[in-house]
């Protein structure tokens, strides 16, 4: 038997509900649910109405609106998921859950892909061949590493792109579904089509009057005129049948008078002959006359063009020997010009050193200039308040430093290490000051534990209110991930605590360098303009003189041209003078 793609909704899936930790209902083949009452089976189709109905104004359930949220979207990682293949692929659409802190809302979403369960579980760290549910955020990343793109619908997005319109995502990017593909996307079809999808839904209030008028306006577009009294088209059809019999009437009731009107046609088609050949021998005689005085004219033109041509040359020979002598009149002018300026140029640059000395000394005034800039660059950053302040925090870091390198192996910390584990003293220095566990020696004085037993089990009371990422007593709730988090080898490595301390000392040197030159800034601004200054000056002087240089290696080649040009002038103002 031949297999048949058939498109539409192929599976449901709620994940990680009040109700279903994982409930998979297959819709590409006729399903039946049956089970006792109270058990999920509404609460399950109703499940379909967040992806397809998209607005919630459309949407109905037994329950106010948010104990609805709070059933389907009780955590960040519960979804209502739906499998749908269209002409253009398969996709999994979507609502994932935003968790409690949002009101338990829902963000609508799709992707490009077939539904794998895998997709969306990850192995659970605290526990053995667990899995745990994978949010919204960590989904996006999971698929990206795959190249596949989940695409974040508001509910007017997720309705076009459902019935196929192409809408537009970050930018320029298009994105379509076309499950529904209505051919005619009015508003009223649209909605049509979503009351009937939400009555089929809830088996109730299905009227066939509105799925038969739904099937001509969505389906055939071009018959949305279509009408269901025939009476009224037949006797439309009938007026226009009986507008054409009149025409024929009319037609044969005025044949006399047409037969009249050819009769006079014939005499008049009988005139006009003879009038065109009474107009041919007019048309003759005129154009024989006309020709001989074409010819007439067209020697006196010719005649007349021959001295328009010797004149035209006069005056072409005349314009061009005065450009010519307007351009060696200017050539003549610049080179004596340029002859000065290199006498001038040559008292100038007399007493210059080599071009090599030139570019040293320049060399070393830019050099002089981009040190100061450097030193000025590093000390611009902040101001001389600033930069005391930060030495201050250095100074008092370097303290805590020496302090932790002090007490390494006699501290809090080094003392409640065997009885938690790394992820416990993370959230534990957290909640409490670090200084406290790290910058005292236990019973040295500052810091006395009289009962180790009872300090452990306070500590161990302060990490059950921690959970799932908040701390939360009944009186006080703590977003833990809000936190700085500790690198715990900062406390108990040794040689990263020192090498931690060389970096705080390094940075002390710099800063008290960086205020230095704070200190003195203005002086040493000063100092690189006017280096700069110079700088530029010795450029330009240095760009002249290359200049000089190299006119001075062509000057007997100019000499030549001078000579030549006064030479050729000459010879065009006697030519001028002869015309």
């Amino acid at each position: 038997m031949e297999n048949k793609i058939h498109f539409g909704i192929r599976r449901l899936v709620l994940l990680n509900t009040e109700s279903f930790s994982l409930g998979d209902f297959p819709l590409d083949r006729p399903l039946s649910i049956s089970a006792t009452n109270n058990v999920g089976k509404s609460t399950a189709i109703n499940a379909l109405q967040f992806p397809f109905l998209c607005n919630r104004r459309d949407m109905v359930f037994p329950k106010d609106d948010k104990e609805t949220l709070k059933y389907y979207f009780p955590y960040e990682n519960s979804y209502v998921l739906s499998e749908i293949l269209t002409d253009t692929g398969m996709y999994v659409l979507g609502a994932a859950g935003r968790g409690q802190l949002a009101g338990y809302e829902y963000q609508l979403f799709a992707f490009k892909k077939n539904f794998t369960l895998s997709d969306f579980l990850v192995d659970d760290q605290e526990g053995e061949n667990k899995k745990s549910v994978r949010t919204l955020k960590e989904l996006e990343r999971h698929l990206g590493l795959k190249d596949i793109w989940v695409k974040k619908l508001r509910p007017k997005q997720m309705q076009d792109a459902l019935i196929g319109k192409e809408i537009t995502l970050n930018g320029n990017e298009k994105f379509s579904i076309g499950l529904f593909r209505l051919k005619s996307l009015t508003d009223k079809n649209y909605r049509l089509f979503m009351s009937i999808f939400k009555n089929l839904l809830h088996m109730n209030n299905f009227n066939m009057e509105e799925v038969k008028m739904f099937l001509i306006n969505a389906l055939l577009p071009s018959w949305e005129t279509v009408s269901g009294d025939f009476m009224t088209e037949y006797k439309d059809y009938n007026l226009s049948f009986e507008q054409e019999r009149n025409k024929i009437r009319v037609a044969e009731n005025i044949s006399d008078e047409v037969e009249a009107l050819a009769a006079l046609k014939a005499e008049w088609d009988e005139i006009y002959q003879f009038l065109s050949t009474a107009y041919q021998n007019i048309e003759h005689r005129y154009q024989k006359e006309r020709d001989q005085k074409k010819a007439d004219i067209k020697t006196l033109t010719s005649e007349f063009g021959e001295l328009e041509n010797k004149i035209r040359k006069i005056e072409e020979e005349n314009s061009r020997l005065g450009e010519e002598s307007r351009i060696l009149f200017k050539k003549k002018e610049d080179l004596n010009d340029w002859k000065k300026n290199l006498e001038k140029q040559a008292i100038q640059f007399k007493l210059f050193p080599s071009m090599e000395e030139c570019r040293k000394q320049l060399l070393s005034l830019e050099k002089q200039r981009d040190q100061i800039t450097i030193e000025l660059g590093r000390s611009s950053v902040d101001s001389v308040k600033r930069l005391e302040q930060k030495i201050q925090a250095s100074e008092k870091q370097i303290n805590k430093l020496k302090s932790q390198l002090a007490h390494n192996k006699s501290n809090l910390l080094f003392l409640i290490k065997d009885h938690f584990n790394e992820s416990d003293i993370q959230i534990l220095m957290k909640l409490i000051n670090n200084q406290i566990f790290t910058s005292f020696e236990v019973n040295g004085g500052d810091l006395n534990v009289h009962d180790e037993k009872a300090l452990v089990n306070g500590l161990k009371t302060i990490l059950s209110h921690c959970e799932n990422g908040f701390y939360n007593d009944g009186r006080v709730l703590i977003n833990l991930a809000g936190l700085d988090s500790v690198n715990l080898d900062d406390y108990f490595n040794y040689e990263q605590i020192l090498d931690n301390l060389d970096h705080a000392l390094e940075d002390l040197h710099q800063l008290k360098s960086n205020l230095h030159i704070a200190l003195n800034y203005q002086q040493r601004e000063k100092e690189r303009d006017a280096i700069d200054k110079k700088a530029k000056s010795q450029e330009r002087e240095l760009d002249q003189y290359g200049i000089f240089l190299e006119n001075k290696k062509k000057e007997s080649v100019f000499e030549q041209d001078y000579t030549h040009a006064v030479a050729a002038y000459d010879e065009i103002q006697d030519k001028i003078k002869n015309k």
